[in-house]
């Protein structure tokens, strides 16, 4: 996957908002927009242009979190549901894979800096998760399991082969 400097030149910010706008307005025409949505939003994800990007209107954006871009209305983001950005991914193997890898957060308990120090302080934590989690049968479940602890033959599954156990 590919990760873009810190520092971007502003023509490099100003593209990655062109490429967010036309993913914006592919995903408000709907249907007949959809044909270009998923390379759309293919890109967005591998190459991490949501992050940080300057709109049609000059402003510069950041987000560290993906959903709080999805949610944010164009031309600051994407104006859509983590529901509906899955569904859109839903037949692309690798596409999932990234959002996956986008959406999923370290393992532990983070932890914050507070405001009167500098100490770092743990988190308090609860049950209640910001996205979906891929659960059961679904295929994204099945991606993550697959690129966790067999990313040999989510690589296959990705170019359109089965694994072994599915073959005939």
């Amino acid at each position: 996957m590919s990760r873009l400097d810190p520092v971007a030149s502003a023509d490099r910010l100003r593209a990655r908002s062109a490429v967010i706008g036309a993913l914006s307005s592919s995903l408000d025409r709907g249907r007949n927009g959809l044909a270009s949505v998923l390379g759309l939003l293919r890109q967005v994800l591998e190459e991490d242009k949501w992050k940080h990007f300057v709109t049609l209107r000059g402003e510069e954006v950041r987000y560290d979190d993906f959903l709080a871009f999805v949610h944010a209305p164009p031309l600051k983001g994407l104006g859509a549901t983590e529901g509906l950005i899955r569904r859109l991914l839903a037949g692309d193997v690798t596409a999932l894979r990234h959002l996956d890898e986008t959406l999923q957060r370290p393992p532990g308990r983070p932890s914050v800096t507070t405001a009167r120090s500098s100490e770092t302080e743990p988190e308090t934590m609860d049950n209640v998760h910001s996205s979906l989690r891929p659960s059961g049968n679904q295929k994204d479940c099945a991606v993550r399991q697959l690129r966790q602890h067999r990313p040999d033959l989510l690589s296959r599954v990705e170019v359109g082969g089965s694994p072994p156990c599915m073959q005939p």
